[in-house]
């Protein structure tokens, strides 16, 4: 988390986002230092589990599904939620600095990335959480990212935009 936290508060000017926020766990730590640091926070999540998963993903369709939109507000108010499957669910946001991806499968992933990457800031980062463990992670964000990979603790990566 704690380097998570230092590429978030380096990253230029521009919102936080967490695709896949789950119960708050690392939404609640980016949301405090996008407040800290008179920054935007977005979370997204469907709230009623994983929505689709190939035959490869290690998570089924419903698993996670023990979270609420209402209990993640509650437990942290600096931020704008948003129920549903993303990025069918994207909201306007206005420029994008950092994003924690947290899907925990392939599609999600892959189109979290083809859907923001357009709309980062020079410079902003995406840090993917689950390829160090999940194979469909990976292959997601190596079809996305081939060449710009930064590997990161714990089999993580990050990817920063031009």
């Amino acid at each position: 988390m704690a380097e998570l936290l230092r590429e978030a508060a380096a990253s230029p000017a521009g919102c936080f986002v967490e695709v896949g926020v789950y119960q708050g766990g690392s939404a609640w730590h980016l949301s405090r230092l996008a407040e800290s640091q008179g920054r935007a926070f977005y979370g997204y999540d469907t709230f009623t589990g994983v929505p689709h998963a190939t035959a490869q993903d290690r998570h089924r369709v419903g698993e996670f599904a023990d979270t609420f939109l209402a209990g993640v507000q509650a437990l942290i108010p600096h931020g704008q939620f948003v129920a549903g499957v993303f990025p069918a669910s994207a909201v306007p946001m206005p420029p994008i600095a950092f994003v924690h991806v947290d899907c925990d499968q392939y599609q999600s992933i892959k189109e979290t990335f083809l859907y923001l990457a357009s709309c980062m800031v020079s410079g902003g980062v995406m840090w993917f959480d689950d390829c160090g463990e999940i194979a469909e992670a990976r292959r997601a964000i190596e079809e996305c990212c081939a060449g710009r990979l930064e590997p990161r603790c714990g089999g993580r990566q990050i990817v920063r935009l031009a």
